[in-house]
């Protein structure tokens, strides 16, 4: 048994093969993982290589951040600044973690000389992989 299904309105697409669910966005972004009895096994990480954002872009890709399928949808996030997308697809779990990253982002940037230690080491990190158009 084969089927495409449609995901998200940005053409996002998956296939499903038996059990095995196969998906890609319209980024070019692949990914697959198993169905058992309508329960999701596991969770998986996943590379973030390209930004949907006309004013940034990821200057060193990847940021690598855990895909958690869920009831309701997708939750995605990262280890590295601590911070998460939700969505009903992964696609929109993926740009909502977009906007939330670059929000925070922007944040530390508006706040630079009174962050603490912590929030100075997220700064530095996303210094490195995020820059502006």
């Amino acid at each position: 048994m084969e089927a495409t299904v449609l995901l998200d309105p940005r053409t996002s697409s998956s296939t499903v093969t038996k059990d095995v669910i196969q998906e890609s966005d319209s980024l070019g972004r692949n990914y697959k993982w198993q169905q058992n009895n309508a329960v999701w096994l596991g969770s998986f990480k996943f590379p973030i290589v390209k930004f949907h954002s006309d004013k940034y872009y990821l200057s060193e890709p990847p940021i690598f951040v855990q895909v958690e399928p869920c009831s309701d949808g997708y939750l995605v996030a990262d280890d590295d600044v601590d911070r998460h997308g939700i969505g009903r697809t992964l696609e929109g779990a993926l740009v909502d973690y977009e906007e939330t990253l670059l929000g925070y982002f922007e944040s530390l940037n508006e706040h630079y000389p009174k962050l603490s230690r912590k929030l100075k080491e997220d700064l530095e990190f996303l210094n490195q992989k995020v820059k502006r158009t």
